[in-house]
């Protein structure tokens, strides 16, 4: 809708210092499939690893609740309508004239309208009404979300306690899906697949994710004044970030250190650390990085000046939560934790190549996205233009990571504008040797969009 193309305009400002245009491709949850037959197990499920409890570690596709289940509920528990809220014309016709007149009692009647009786033009009261529809739809947007996780987390737990002997072997259940990834042996597999809301069960690879930035170059900072400042958006200002939330999710237990120069002054009501929960109740125990700092700074670092030159976050008036992964099961769980926190958007600059095809990873991070609602922008990957379909037998992996495959993802290419350190921005427009930029031929096409990411630079 018009009224959040400022989250759109936010995304594209920084994830150009990270590593696009939305896919039009959209992977949706699996629907009920009604049937008593078996569900389908994968070919590779009982050729892929075992692990040194005996068992495999799979993934349970389960069908997923109706859209018109969570619609009545959404409607029963917060008398928010569906049709209405994700309509532009009904919202505009039945939502906004109220929120005009609750504004227009605050500024005064008189104030606010002409004598035609339409709104004035003013900024001022245009921006409090703007303001006024924002919070409108994030409590739309919130209430849906608790909605739909109050239904998954009642189903998947339900399938659990029924069917799984041992509650320590799941190591992923989803609250946005019903969708459940555990470990599990021949017997038990053959077991799950016999329920009539399993349709499929699929291998899953549990990958240790890294970041994808090798090094934290020096170079001039993303909104200096000879950077990469936008003077397309709000009078050449920028979009600041006011009223949007962003989650980041850092690679290798990442954390960002809080007596960084520009993230120190940020009060813990706009910058926050949480700590990523998994399904046995522990957290994933935190490392103060470099890389973590940098993408956090570079988002929502104050502005400092340092040598003559302005360094500033690209959204500094924006709230922040930055959670750790090690693992690709801690992404996806990290991605329904910070939507619980009613985060837009979620940046994440990491992934793994582990694998050649859009995988299980993939598959369940499209899942959540669609139920959440919420904008994932990710790495394409360090692993460079390596086509495999060139060189089937090159034992490098392949070049877009995962979750960068997902469809429902925004994935960001490494477009290199600078030659090295300092230098000025060059006309020629360049991939950055270990930017991943291709992969197989039947796969979306991926990137979505490339912007800079090489000698990125920011005030430690």
């Amino acid at each position: 809708m018009k009224r959040k193309n400022v989250f759109i305009a936010t995304i594209l400002a920084f994830i150009i210092i990270i590593q696009g245009s939305l896919s039009v491709i959209q992977v949706n949850a699996v629907e009920p499939s009604g049937s008593d037959n078996p569900a389908i197990i994968d070919d590779d499920v009982f050729s892929s690893k075992v692990y040194d409890n005996g068992k495999y570690l799979v993934c349970l596709w389960r069908d997923a609740i109706p859209d018109s289940v969570i619609e009545n509920k959404l409607i029963s528990d917060y008398g928010y309508s569906t049709e209405v809220y994700e309509n532009e014309e009904q919202y505009n016709s039945l939502i906004v004239p109220n929120l005009a007149i609750e504004v227009a009692a605050k500024y005064g009647y008189e104030g606010a309208f002409n004598k035609d009786g339409t709104l004035i033009d003013d900024e001022d009261f245009v921006l409090l009404l703007k303001n006024e529809i924002s919070k409108e739809y994030d409590c739309y947007i919130s209430a849906k979300r608790k909605t739909i996780v109050s239904l998954y987390s009642e189903n998947t737990s339900s399938f659990v306690e029924e069917y799984v002997k041992d509650v320590s072997d799941v190591i992923y259940s989803g609250n946005y899906t019903s969708t459940i990834i555990l470990y599990a042996t021949r017997e038990e597999i053959e077991y799950y697949a016999s329920k009539t809301d399993v349709n499929r069960v699929s291998t899953y690879v549990d990958e240790v994710q890294e970041p994808s930035l090798f090094t934290v170059q020096n170079q001039i900072g993303t909104d200096s004044i000879t950077g990469t400042r936008s003077t397309l958006y709000n009078s050449g200002s920028g979009y600041r970030g006011t009223n949007v939330k962003i989650g980041i999710l850092e690679a290798s237990a990442g954390r960002y250190s809080a007596s960084a120069t520009q993230l120190a002054p940020i009060p813990s009501t706009q910058l926050q650390y949480v700590a990523n929960q998994r399904e046995d109740g522990t957290y994933i125990t935190p490392t103060v990085t470099s890389h973590a700092t940098m993408v956090t700074t570079l988002i929502v670092g104050q502005a400092v000046t340092v040598g003559g030159r302005l360094y500033e976050g690209v959204v500094p008036n924006a709230t922040v939560y930055q959670m750790p992964v090690v693992y690709s099961t801690d992404v996806i769980r990290g991605i329904t934790q910070l939507a619980s926190l009613d985060v837009s958007v979620i940046n994440y600059s990491g992934g793994s190549g582990n694998t050649l095809d859009y995988t299980s990873y993939d598959q369940e991070v499209d899942n959540v996205l669609k139920s959440s609602g919420v904008t994932f922008v990710v790495a394409a990957g360090n692993t460079g233009n390596n086509n495999p379909e060139d060189d089937p037998d090159d034992p490098q992996y392949p070049c877009v990571t995962s979750p960068g495959k997902a469809y429902n993802a925004i994935t960001v290419g490494n477009l290199r504008t600078k030659s090295g350190t300092y230098t000025s921005l060059s006309p020629t427009y360049s991939m950055s040797s270990s930017s991943s930029y291709d992969e197989l031929s039947h796969l979306t096409n991926k990137p979505d969009i490339s912007a800079p990411g090489s000698y990125i630079a920011y005030v430690s």
